[in-house]
């Protein structure tokens, strides 16, 4: 992933906690990306420098609160067409990734399913919902699907993945 890509969903993280009072230790906050604490501190400085967070330093790491050009900077980055996931909708998703790959565990349709490749892609998807927004994770989501052969899968295949999602609108 990307320093960009990294920075943005640090910044993102410190957004959705944005009126809490509290600092954040940003290695903690970017722990699902496995990155350094170095790097970790780099990016901290990063967003410090570009004036989108307080910031401060400790033998423990460096911890951020977002600061309001902070807010101002994501949310004028969002619209209704762009809007990034919640911490619930995130915790939702997560969740139907890993009940299709439970699901399709169970299928056991090893000729026509490579499983292990199959649960590559649904846990690539996972930390990018905290870097993309909702129409660029969707695009991804669904070219993941045709790369899988969504086109030549069972029916049965098929009607699970229609299922994990049926009642919400996140691929629309």
């Amino acid at each position: 992933m990307k320093f960009k890509e990294k920075k943005r969903s640090l910044l993102n993280s410190l957004y959705e906690r944005k009126f809490d009072g509290k600092d954040y230790n940003a290695f903690e906050l970017l722990k699902e990306f496995e990155i350094s604490k170095e790097e970790a501190f780099e990016l901290a400085e990063s967003l410090k420098k570009d004036d989108f967070v307080k910031a401060i330093a400790t033998k423990d790491g460096v911890y951020l609160k977002i600061n309001s050009r902070g807010i101002e900077f994501i949310e004028e980055s969002l619209s209704d067409d762009n809007e990034f996931f919640t911490s619930e909708e995130k915790i939702d998703i997560t969740k139907r990734l890993d009940g299709l790959s439970v699901q399709l565990d169970r299928l056991e349709k090893g000729q026509e399913i490579i499983y292990d490749d199959l649960s590559d892609e649904i846990s690539e998807l996972k930390p990018l919902l905290s870097i993309l927004n909702k129409k660029n994770w969707k695009q991804i989501l669904k070219g993941k699907l045709v790369d899988i052969g969504l086109g030549n899968l069972t029916e049965e295949v098929g009607e699970i993945l229609i299922d994990v999602f049926k009642d919400k609108k996140f691929l629309q």
